[in-house]
């Protein structure tokens, strides 16, 4: 998503990679938690989400030789990148919180 982005800003950047070093936690109770019920409406009261409930970490973008990615840029790229991509998307409406992953450029 992070290239189809960034090939279509304007001025569009050329991404050589993308590195991620990211730490995900979740609370195993939900995934083991029992008594299993037939449905959710039938669940005890405290069950616990099964879901990733907070990421936080680095996205490093790596420009090609001779690019240069400004601050604004590199704003606009995350935004974009998280506001269009379906496992971003999917992780954020799931309520895992995720605004202490930082975007940074070298």
């Amino acid at each position: 998503t992070a290239l189809f982005v960034a090939r279509n800003m304007k001025p569009s950047i050329i991404i050589d990679r993308i590195e991620f070093e990211l730490t995900a936690t979740r609370d195993n109770r939900g995934a083991v938690q029992l008594p299993i019920v037939p449905n959710k409406m039938d669940a005890p009261a405290g069950v616990v989400p099964s879901r990733v409930q907070y990421v936080s970490g680095t996205v490093l973008v790596l420009v090609a030789d001779g690019e240069v990615i400004n601050d604004d840029q590199l704003k606009m790229l995350r935004e974009q990148t998280e506001l269009r991509c379906p496992v971003a998307n999917m992780m954020i409406s799931s309520g895992c919180d995720m605004t202490n992953v930082i975007w940074v450029t070298r």
